[in-house]
């Protein structure tokens, strides 16, 4: 068939025509997790971008293709669309780096006066929220922390910055009357410290209580460590010590009576 035989080659002078047209340069890149690539091709006045080697519909014309986000390895292809026939096409790869993950020490809920350690895979630089600049950190303080990791020239941000709550502690601050307490009459402790929801009181004689404000007597004169041990609903403790003396009623009487 004579038309047959002129398909043919026509399709064999388009196939040398697409082996001699100059193929586009594109540079091969890498970005952060579900970040876009910008490719730019070269060698060319028109291009046609596709995911498939051979075949397929273009997804892109044009010098300059921006990817959709990206969550793993990708390989797209771009063709000379200079003539009515394409070049060859050149492969472009993206290749995909995951965002640093922040490694944590501990709980990220803790009570005021302990801290937590941030840290992140080893890398060429760090740039935490915080502004400092080394692997690991110590964090004390509520609020959201985040890191920057440089590899090469590659910046890739942590995906989710980490929350760090830091629960206060309970006020343990507490008074007492009278303010010489005698022996075997009631001494009045009281705290109104805010945060607490439990108390623990030690008078120092082997004697305890779990009230907020208890009443104690004192048998023995002499001098007693009270402490009171608060704790919060968090389970935050702080504790509070104070001396008091134990006096007789002639000591306080004498008191009354003389100056020295």
């Amino acid at each position: 068939n004579f038309a047959l035989i002129l398909s043919a080659q026509y399709a064999d002078s388009v196939y040398i025509f697409c082996l001699k047209a100059p193929v586009p340069v594109v540079e091969s890149t890498e970005l952060c997790y579900s970040d876009e690539a910008v490719l730019t091709a070269t060698g060319a006045g028109n291009f046609n971008w596709y995911k498939e080697f051979t075949g397929g519909s273009p997804i892109f014309t044009g010098s300059q293709f921006t990817t959709g986000k990206l969550l793993n390895d990708t390989v797209f292809y771009v063709a000379n669309a200079d003539n009515h026939y394409e070049s060859l096409r050149t492969a472009a790869e993206v290749k995909v780096r995951a965002r640093p993950d922040i490694l944590v020490s501990s709980d990220l809920t803790f009570c005021q006066g302990s801290s937590v350690m941030l840290s992140v895979e080893e890398a060429d630089e760090y740039t935490w929220s915080t502004g400092e600049k080394t692997r690991s950190i110590e964090v004390g303080t509520s609020g959201e922390y985040s890191v920057i990791v440089k590899n090469n020239d590659l910046e890739c941000e942590s995906m989710d910055a980490v929350t760090v709550k830091v629960n206060d502690l309970p006020s343990s601050d507490f008074t007492f009357v009278p303010e010489d307490p005698e022996a075997n009459k009631d001494v009045f402790f009281s705290t109104g410290g805010s945060g607490s929801v439990e108390w623990l009181w030690d008078f120092g004689d082997g004697s305890t209580s779990t009230e907020q404000n208890p009443v104690h007597i004192f048998d023995e004169l002499g001098n007693y460590p009270i402490t009171l041990t608060a704790t919060s609903v968090y389970g935050c403790t702080s504790t509070s010590t104070v001396n008091i003396g134990i006096i007789t009623g002639i000591e306080r009487s004498l008191a009354d009576a003389f100056e020295i």
